[in-house]
């Protein structure tokens, strides 16, 4: 009866300590189904609530630039109020922007490097690569652990029926910085990088390409990284160069749902427009379309979900209704919140590429870390979501405040702001 005490009393205390970062991992754990995710962070948001209105907290330089950094995404998203074509649509995801928004004040004001880090990082870590092993593993038996099939030759992990093997690559630097840890200890650890691997076929199964070149893109930055920090792992490199060919090879000739993506995928180095359209699923055409509406709502846009609703389109061909996003984010963004929300998001986006400069000279990696997740997610030419969905929103903002946790007070605040300390 005693140990259970014990046992129970150390549980409770774990729980009390870290309940936070179990909140984000729960998060984490539940972000590819939807928005259920929202629950896992409930008791973040309330807890916020009875602190978001003292004054001491906007008084930290840190914070005061998180939330000039915020403002120019979110007063956009306001402002488009006036001219959204689907209004209660566009509340509903101003709504959900600011329940982000308030957890995300929370994390930065309130635990700014007193996280723990370690559970959080490998956590989530764990959680990607147990879902990277899992869709391996449904490839090659035709079933995952749970029994799911693949959907239309694509594996889809834990998510079945989704195919969301996507969220693994924007999240995938967790897994570089649990990796990079272990292994700059030298010695056997290196072998460490390996799991690379699996992370990296799991995502091309998957197959999203864009989640590909998201993928091949967040492994070009680490590289870069590693060879600033003098940490690059030159044998490792090639073995997972060799063994990522070898997989993409066995891979094709096994499955020919993984040959016809690939075929399509490569006629767009054809030259020709037509084979171009055909290999990003007629997505020239959804530009065109993006434009057009652009042209007629430049200064606002449309709102959220107006993009669907418009009479404007000039070349998509309506199968089963309209594409509800631009497939591009610098399309999206005009589309949803015009040139006002574009000039906002083009100086948000800039100020987080410095950061994630910034955090590179930092001996603690988790800063840049997140600050290289958050980019990728929010860089211009990402195809995969619209940048006003809940879903990349919600993940892109909790990034951007863990950001923030890890940057130093130096490195977090613009230089003219810390000149006020």
């Amino acid at each position: 009866m005693l140990e259970n005490q014990v046992f129970f009393s150390k549980v409770g205390f774990f729980l009390k300590q870290n309940w936070v970062e179990l909140s984000i991992l729960l998060f984490i754990a539940l972000f590819p189904f939807g928005e259920v995710m929202h629950v896992a962070l409930l008791p973040l948001f309330f807890y916020a609530l009875r602190h978001l209105f003292v004054k001491e907290l906007y008084q930290q330089p840190w914070m005061r630039a998180y939330l000039l950094l915020l403002a120019l995404l979110f007063v956009p998203i306001l402002l488009s109020t006036f001219t959204a074509l689907v209004l209660d649509r566009h509340l509903e995801v101003v709504i959900q922007w600011a329940f982000y928004i308030v957890v995300g004040i929370f994390l930065v004001s309130r635990f700014r490097q007193r996280m723990n880090e370690s559970l959080l990082l490998y956590g989530v870590a764990g959680l990607i690569m147990l879902s990277a092993f899992d869709g391996i593993m449904q490839f090659l038996l035709g079933f995952n652990m749970l029994g799911n099939p693949m959907v239309g030759g694509r594996v889809t992990s834990f998510f079945y029926p989704r195919v969301r093997m996507t969220d693994l690559a924007y999240l995938s630097p967790f897994v570089f910085e649990a990796i990079r840890r272990f292994a700059v200890r030298g010695g056997l650890h290196r072998l460490a990088w390996l799991l690379v691997l699996p992370l990296a076929i799991s995502v091309f199964l998957g197959g999203s390409r864009s989640a590909w070149i998201v993928m091949a893109l967040m492994a070009v930055i680490y590289i870069a990284y590693l060879l600033y920090r003098r940490e690059f792992p030159v044998l490792m490199f090639v073995l997972v160069c060799l063994g990522a060919v070898l997989t993409v090879y066995a891979s094709i000739q096994m499955s020919s749902g993984v040959k016809g993506r690939v075929d399509r995928t490569l006629l767009a180095f054809t030259g020709n427009a037509e084979d171009l359209n055909r290999a990003t699923t007629t997505r020239i055409d959804i530009y065109k379309d993006a434009i057009t509406v652009i042209s007629q709502y430049p200064w606002l846009g449309v709102g959220r979900y107006g993009f669907k609703e418009s009479e404007l389109f000039v070349s998509t061909e309506r199968q089963g209704g309209a594409h509800r996003q631009a497939h591009l984010i610098i399309l999206d963004v005009p589309v949803n919140t015009g040139l006002v929300g574009l000039v906002g998001y083009i100086l948000a986006f800039g100020w987080l590429v410095a950061l994630t400069w910034r955090a590179a000279r930092e001996r603690n990696g988790m800063a840049f870390a997140m600050a290289a997740a958050t980019s990728v997610l929010m860089m211009p030419l990402n195809t995969a979501y619209g940048f006003y969905d809940v879903r990349p929103a919600a993940l892109g903002l909790i990034l951007l405040s863990l950001t923030f946790v890890y940057l130093p007070k130096h490195e977090a605040a613009p230089a003219g702001v810390l000149k006020e300390t």
